[in-house]
């Protein structure tokens, strides 16, 4: 059974239903502070990946895990097939969302955790759809995930998929975006589609092996330039749409950041 959570949990589906609704001021401080304990229990792997990169500490020691490959499922295909024709072929946002999707199940691979490969790969694959001119212009909602969530559902009912991993589908969707997000409470797949979007796109490469980095990159490389601009020109957009959105909240932080990442991928995997 899926959490629907309530209509003050940001992300939820109760939330979702409601149309993803600004946030009020408290859901924005939850949020603040989400991002701080964020940064507090990533601190100590900061740490130790800047100083491996002078030369004063080892680098964080991961296990060996095979390519995570894309599932072969009717699902899966048709995933692929809507972000390229929504994300106007292979654009910096299409080449987010693959790495995204490689990235979220390394991450359960790393973590020895079980999740629904194919729920979580369709999710990650058309997470940020919702940011695009033509689901701008097919669906009212004034949230981009509620957007990607109805894009996705339609999708996967089509497909006939049972209710609750449909629902599962589009709760990591409207959930990803969120300073924080539990296993616990949200599932593993919420969870890892929670940590892959930032992972990619604010460059914590101390989460994955170095090889496995590498290769993900290398099939997706990544041009900082249009990522900056793209990200720039999205999160505005969506900024004006809704004031009291989570992109509003968090605009500031998100270039330089994004910025940083490229740098720091850069520098993993050119070594």
């Amino acid at each position: 059974m899926i959490n629907r959570g309530s209509i003050s949990e940001v992300g939820s589906l109760a939330w979702s239903d409601a149309g993803g609704p600004p946030l009020s001021a408290a859901q924005a401080l939850r949020q603040f502070a989400g991002m701080g304990m964020v940064v507090i229990t990533s601190l100590p792997h900061e740490f130790q990946f800047a100083l491996s990169g002078w030369g004063l500490m080892p680098e964080r020691r991961l296990a060996s895990i095979p390519f995570p490959e894309f599932p072969s499922t009717p699902a899966v295909d048709r995933a692929l097939e809507l972000l390229e024709t929504y994300a106007g072929g292979r654009s910096p946002l299409a080449m987010h969302s693959y790495r995204c999707t490689h990235i979220a199940s390394a991450l359960a691979k790393l973590d020895r955790c079980d999740v629904d490969e194919e729920v979580l790969a369709v999710a990650m694959l058309l997470h940020d759809i919702g940011v695009t001119p033509r689901a701008v212009a097919e669906e009212s909602s004034n949230e981009f995930t509620v957007r990607a969530a109805q894009i996705t559902t339609r999708t996967l009912s089509d497909l006939n998929w049972k209710r609750e991993r449909i629902e599962m589908a589009a709760q990591i969707i409207t959930l990803h975006p969120n300073t924080h997000v539990s296993a616990k409470k949200w599932g593993a797949e919420a969870h890892y589609g929670r940590l892959a979007p930032v992972c990619d796109g604010f460059g914590e490469a101390w989460r994955l092996p170095r090889d496995l980095a590498a290769e993900i990159f290398t099939r997706y490389p990544q041009d900082e330039a249009q990522a900056v601009e793209m990200l720039d020109a999205v999160v505005r957009e969506e900024a004006k749409r809704q004031p009291g959105g989570r992109f509003s909240l968090l605009r500031p932080i998100f270039p330089p950041l994004v910025r940083l990442g490229c740098g720091r991928w850069n520098r993993v995997t050119k070594r």
